[in-house]
Parts: C-alpha cells; sequence; structure tokens
C-alpha cells in the first residue's frame, strides 16, 4: 500500500475532492476526467495513475469508468475525515440534517 504522504496518494486525494466538488456531493453523478485535468496542473497520464490509485481497493474512493469519474462514499468519507472533526464535505447530507434539526 502507498504511503499516505506519498505525491501518488496526495494527488489521488486532490482528484477526490475535485470530484466531489464537480458532482457535488450528488451521488450517481459522473465527472469527466478531462474537466479536472486542467485544475489538478498535471498531465493526463498523471491524473488517469491518480484515478486509478483512488479506484483501487483498498481505497475506492471513486468509481473509475474509462474517462468518467464517480465519487463513493468511501470517498466522502475520506473527504470527511481529511476536513477534520468540525469540517465537512459541502453538500453533505448529514450535515445538511444537522443544521436543519432532522435526524435520519
Amino acid at each position: 500500500m502507498t504511503n499516505p504522504g506519498s505525491s501518488t496518494d496526495r494527488l489521488a486525494r486532490r482528484l477526490v475532492a475535485d470530484v466531489a466538488i464537480q458532482a457535488r456531493q450528488k451521488p450517481n453523478r459522473w465527472v469527466m476526467l478531462g474537466d479536472i485535468v486542467p485544475k489538478l496542473g498535471v498531465s493526463w497520464l498523471e491524473a488517469e495513475a491518480a484515478a486509478q490509485f483512488a479506484a483501487a481497493k483498498p481505497r475506492e474512493w471513486i468509481e473509475h469508468n474509462t474517462h468518467s469519474l464517480m465519487l463513493r462514499q468511501a470517498g466522502r468519507q475520506m473527504l470527511r475525515e481529511q476536513a477534520g472533526p468540525d469540517g465537512g464535505v459541502e453538500g453533505d447530507g448529514d450535515r445538511e440534517s444537522e443544521r436543519s434539526g432532522r435526524l435520519s
């Protein structure tokens, strides 16, 4: 398994964050890798490798299908953990429920 501080891991985490932003955290929303590459500032091959890394077991942060990416629950969880206890991911249904007083 790759070290969490490795450049591959860092790039994969950035890619997952960008997928989340593009998909607006909505389930089953596909994002094109070509829309993410310019934001990452890396080559297509580096972005493709990061997508494969993020989709691989045991992470499974995203679904990777050719040039399309979809955020998975594990990816949302990783972003929440990365944000810390007071952080959250925009559009996170759990946080939305907390703000409105609804319980799931």
